[in-house]
């Protein structure tokens, strides 16, 4: 969490007219928590340990134990030190209760595992990832080195919105923007226990997070239906041949249409009405074609060799 995300207000935690708990005094909390001690007398090993936890941990940002700190902090000047009680516990319970919950928004408190076991977790999904696996290896590859300040052995945030913005899953037309698809990345996650010495796994998708990824988007996106694409190339004089039908549907359909066509089910708090199998190949052919038409090849076999050779050009 960086400094501008902690001085927003959302939470209404920062009062004037407290003594303890003006947004002076917020700030300045962020400031002690995201000390970083530096202890002397130490052995070359401590030291680069010391090193390598003040390279990783940012001081304009606070990390996961620093905000757990932030927040008992926060909780103690806003209702502790004699205000309504001076037990912490019973402090951090006021600060949860009346700050906290009500200003989430309703996708932060998702379980992740509900998406996982009610619409991933099933034998046709296995059988999606398992055709197109070579694909979404070349994929994920390609884009871990591509565009990237750092190199990481599993895909960063910043590979990964590279990767939908060329695969047109990014815009307008998909109805996903960078926000949704931040929160897809870090849903796809699995937790982490330490923070430091897991960083680069902490901030990365593996190639398993990478493929529910996937899965989110595809459950995300409001994919046409059959429907919907014999609607719209009835009126086309030379319609595209099957596999870049829902390509051609995203890339030549009038925003105002595509609006249209959204169905309520796409939003991530609705209940989804088609099977995820039934989504995941349209998702497929998308990325296919838009890859095809930026790095070549004839088919999704060949648009795997190209993406092979340009990761190894990097």
């Amino acid at each position: 969490m960086r400094c501008g995300v902690w001085a927003e207000q959302d939470a209404e935690i920062p009062d004037a007219s407290s003594k303890n708990c003006k947004m002076s005094a917020c700030d300045n909390i962020f400031v002690a928590v995201n000390y970083e001690e530096k202890h002397t007398n130490l052995t070359a090993a401590e030291e680069r340990a010391q090193k390598k936890l003040a390279e990783e941990n940012d001081d304009r940002a606070l990390m996961r134990f620093e905000f757990i700190e932030a927040i008992v902090r926060l909780a103690i000047a806003k209702h502790g030190m004699k205000v309504e009680t001076d037990d912490a516990s019973e402090s951090v319970d006021m600060l949860v209760e009346r700050h906290l919950i009500p200003s989430l928004c309703p996708e932060s408190v998702l379980d992740p595992n509900t998406f996982r076991e009610k619409r991933l977790y099933f034998e046709e999904m296995d059988i999606v990832f398992t055709e197109h696996c070579a694909l979404f290896q070349a994929v994920f590859d390609l884009y871990t080195k591509k565009g990237c300040k750092k190199r990481y052995a599993n895909l960063p945030m910043e590979g990964f919105l590279l990767f939908l913005e060329e695969a047109a899953l990014l815009g307008n037309a998909t109805g996903m923007s960078k926000r949704e698809y931040k929160l897809v990345f870090i849903k796809s996650q699995m937790a982490v226990v330490d923070e430091i010495k897991q960083r680069s796994r902490a901030i990365t998708l593996t190639f398993v997070d990478f493929l529910e990824a996937m899965g989110r988007t595809a459950d995300w996106i409001s994919m046409p239906t059959q429907e919907a694409l014999e609607k719209f190339y009835d009126r086309e004089l030379n319609p595209p041949t099957q596999p870049s039908l829902v390509y051609e549907f995203y890339t030549k359909c009038p925003l105002s249409d595509v609006e249209m066509l959204r169905r309520d089910s796409s939003d991530l708090m609705t209940v989804k009405t088609r099977m995820l199998w039934d989504k995941m190949p349209m998702l497929i052919e998308l990325i296919v074609e838009s890859l095809r038409a930026r790095y070549g090849g004839s088919n999704e076999s060949e648009l795997v060799g190209r993406l092979k050779s340009v990761r190894n050009m990097i």
